[in-house]
Formats: structure tokens, C-alpha cells, sequence
């Protein structure tokens, strides 16, 4: 009878356990702090698994952006108004591209290591104004930014669909630039430690892991919330 009892236990045991490793999923985990000019810092944590990435402020209260890797698609859940917003912009031939410019300033000695490797310091200039300033990890989580470039390179499609119908003057070279023509060139290189711009943004890294256990409806859809496709049909012809 003990052994039954015992056996029984064990079994229990073993079905949580399992129940438990089928809710998981092994993701790689990027967390900044992201604060714009007078504007509260936020939190952004970015996971990223073999087929998806990510985005979201840690604890998902409003939403969150998830990007499924193979059908190259984005979604921005919005749990307010229970709505998926699908982003499947095609792809757009952009005519007149700017060109950014690429300076790696001089290594500081004494800048301190991540992870063992060394920092970088680099600039994105255009039409020598600097547009962006990033501290680098060289070389640090290939396989993460590897995820994220594919990521952002989406989003620069998302990026010159808006560009299309959007006003010129109300247009800012250095954000066409850095989004919709040399999307993620600052994770090209390595992994981003900070980046600022002359405006105030900061981007800062926290915290970061190759490998961590999440659950793993964080990379679902949620059930019973309205579905929207942008771009619709019409609107491209639409203007801003």
C-alpha cells in the first residue's frame, strides 16, 4: 500500500513536471530602458526563439508586437481594444535612398568589456549630421541580432509604406535613414549598449541572455480579438 502511495506521488510529480517543461520555451532575452527627451523611461524586453521575435514593456499590460520569423509577418496585439493589428506592407522600391555614413571613433583603452569583448563606438552620419551615436558589444549574440536585423528589415517595409503617404515636410532625413533605408545598423556590428541621438533619446541595456526559460504562449496569438490588415486595399492611395 506505502508503495503504491509513493508510486503515485512520484507520478504526480512527474506529470507537473512535464505539464510544466511543455509550457516552456527556450528564448534568447534582450531588456532595455528606452527614454525619449522629457518623456518617462520605459522598459522594453525583446525575446527571440528560432521562429519568432518579441516585444514588449516585461509585462505585456497594454500589448505587444510579435513577428513570426517565417511568414514575415508583424502583429501588434492591443489589449485595450481587444484588436491584432496584421503588418504585411510589400516590399517598396525606394528611389532615392539616404545614404548613411559609417564612423568607428577611436577605441578607448580603458573602456570596459562585455561578455569579453571589446566595445565600440560608432556614428551614423548623414549629409554630415550625426544621426545616431551607439556603444557596441563587438560581435557579442550573432544569432539574436541576426533575428533582430531580419526584424527590422520587415519594419523598414512598414517604414516606406508610411513614407509614401506621408507628407515630405512633416519627413525627417536622419529617421528615413536610420528605419527605412539602413534599418538595424547598429546591431550589424554587435549587440547595442546604448544608443542616443542629439534629440534625447537614450537606449540602454540592462540585461541580456542567450538562453532563458519563458512560457511559451508569450509567442501566441491571443483568441477572440478583432483582426485589422494594414496596409487595406484602399489605402494606397490614401494620403496623410
Amino acid at each position: 500500500m506505502h508503495a503504491k502511495k509513493t508510486l503515485s506521488g512520484l507520478l504526480a510529480i512527474w506529470l507537473l513536471l512535464a505539464g510544466s517543461w511543455a509550457c516552456a520555451q527556450t528564448a534568447g532575452r534582450l531588456i532595455y530602458r528606452i527614454r525619449s527627451g522629457t518623456e518617462p523611461a520605459s522598459i522594453q524586453r525583446i525575446l527571440i526563439t528560432h521562429n519568432h521575435v518579441r516585444l514588449d514593456d516585461g509585462i505585456a499590460a497594454d500589448g505587444y508586437v510579435l513577428y513570426d520569423r517565417e511568414k514575415r509577418y508583424i502583429y501588434n496585439i492591443n489589449h485595450e481594444d481587444k484588436s491584432i493589428l496584421l503588418l504585411n506592407p510589400e516590399s517598396t522600391e525606394v528611389k532615392q535612398r539616404k545614404v548613411l555614413q559609417r564612423l568607428t571613433l577611436a577605441r578607448d583603452p580603458d573602456a570596459p568589456q562585455v561578455a569579453a569583448v571589446e566595445t565600440l563606438h560608432e556614428q551614423y552620419v548623414l549629409n554630415g549630421k550625426v544621426c545616431e551615436n551607439v556603444m557596441l558589444a563587438h560581435g557579442l549574440l550573432p544569432e539574436l541580432r541576426s533575428a533582430l536585423i531580419e526584424y527590422y528589415q520587415r519594419m523598414a517595409d512598414q517604414e516606406a509604406l508610411v513614407a509614401e503617404i506621408t507628407p515630405t515636410d512633416l519627413q525627417q532625413d536622419c529617421d528615413l535613414a536610420l528605419f527605412r533605408d539602413q534599418p538595424a545598423m547598429a546591431f550589424t556590428h554587435g549587440l547595442p549598449l546604448m544608443i542616443w541621438k542629439a534629440n534625447g533619446f537614450q537606449q540602454k541595456l540592462l540585461d541580456f541572455s542567450a538562453s532563458t526559460e519563458v512560457e511559451a504562449n508569450l509567442f501566441t496569438l491571443p483568441d477572440g480579438y478583432t483582426k485589422i490588415n494594414f496596409p487595406a486595399p484602399a489605402d494606397k492611395n490614401h494620403k496623410l
